[in-house]
């Protein structure tokens, strides 16, 4: 799948103006800027290792975490491998070592997209709103967030726009909540950032009841 898609940017300010800029959306694997300076080589060897690795974390989480671990000291500059080990870890229960994970890899990795979303979801789970314009440098846009890039893997706008969309309502800013929702229905309906985000906007009789 490839597909342009609009992305929504709304300035923190008191204008609150809404700007809107494209770009492409894939599934497919892309290629990994943290190996481009490599040789043809050993960007080899790591891309098959990350391979075997991602899905020794789904299959067999304990086993993988020894490897997982190893591979991060092996090739500390490749986040990748961090995000495997969190997943990992989330497969065997590990929660206190996600969150410590999450916080060293936003240091560790401050342009890394993925680190800064796991890290404003464990803002989000911390109540700490006002962090997360801080994570994303007061800017709710990809394309400006990542000027060089034309093109997103369709995991990193659901996951972008999952967060946006749940500061927004939390800010009150329903419309630009409304607009994070409708890029998401449109990618995936069923993920579970969608679904979140519509019980947020759209809660249902028994939740609404069960809130009071």
């Amino acid at each position: 799948m490839l597909q342009k898609i609009a992305d929504m940017k709304n300035h923190i300010s008191k204008q609150q103006d809404i700007v809107i800029s494209e770009y492409e959306i894939t599934d497919e694997p892309m290629a990994n800027p943290y190996l481009k300076k490599l040789s043809h080589t050993l960007r080899k060897k790591i891309e098959n290792l990350s391979d075997e690795l991602y899905d020794m974390a789904s299959a067999q989480p304990e086993q993988a975490v020894v490897r997982l671990k190893e591979a991060v000291r092996q090739y500390p500059d490749v986040p990748q491998f961090s995000n495997y080990l969190m997943m990992a870890y989330s497969k065997i229960g590990e929660w206190e070592k996600i969150d410590s994970l999450i916080t060293e890899n936003y240091k560790r990795y401050p342009d890394y997209l993925f680190a800064k979303l796991n890290y404003a979801e464990l803002c989000l789970r911390r109540k700490q709103i006002d962090e997360i314009p801080i994570i994303f440098d007061d800017n709710f846009d990809l394309k400006l967030l990542y000027p060089k890039r034309k093109k997103f893997h369709i995991a990193e706008v659901i996951g972008f726009m999952g967060i946006a969309g749940i500061y927004y309502h939390e800010t009150g800013e329903r419309k630009s909540a409304e607009l994070c929702y409708s890029v998401l229905r449109q990618l995936n309906p069923q993920h579970e950032k969608t679904r979140r985000l519509k019980g947020k906007l759209y809660p249902s009789v028994f939740s609404k009841l069960f809130r009071r």
